[in-house]
């Protein structure tokens, strides 16, 4: 069983359970707005899903993902479905909300910085601004606890 620092056994609760998705992309002011689930898969380890849909009915488009949530004893790893890193985010000495933590990568010409704000017990954001030649847009999302069982996802 591994050791977690005080700010990952916060996020680890935080992030337990059901959420409502809010999520909107700039410009373009594209949004979007669906469910997030993140399930137990050991002490160290989260499957995460997301699923929902446009909010313009006329496109009838939805979106989904799923990733798995690795937690350290003082980072956090999200592996793609392939297994490899997408994102770590290494945890400092904060021992209350909010926590707020940073993880910046470049994926060929193209930047990617994430900000994950672990707000409450019950809701963090995420913001990732892409920058490139040609990439230049910022995603926010908002996740707020509506349940903990699958029976709410």
């Amino acid at each position: 069983m591994s050791c977690f620092s005080i700010g990952v056994k916060l996020a680890k609760a935080t992030m337990l359970g059901v959420f409502d998705l809010r999520r909107g992309v700039f410009p373009g002011d594209i949004k979007m707005q669906g469910r997030a689930c993140f399930s137990k898969i050991s002490d160290d380890a989260y499957e995460y899903r997301e699923m929902g849909e446009y909010e313009k009915p006329e496109d009838n488009q939805k979106f989904f993902q799923n990733q798995t949530y690795v937690w350290g004893e003082s980072m956090l790893r999200i592996l793609r479905v392939d297994k490899s890193v997408l994102h770590e985010f290494s945890f400092g000495e904060d021992e209350s909300y909010p926590l707020l933590l940073w993880h910046t990568h470049q994926c060929k010409n193209d930047i990617y910085k994430i900000k994950l704000n672990i707000i409450s017990e019950n809701e963090f954001t995420t913001e990732y601004v892409v920058l490139g030649p040609k990439k230049d847009y910022q995603v926010n999302s908002r996740f707020l606890r509506i349940g903990y069982g699958r029976e709410n996802f």
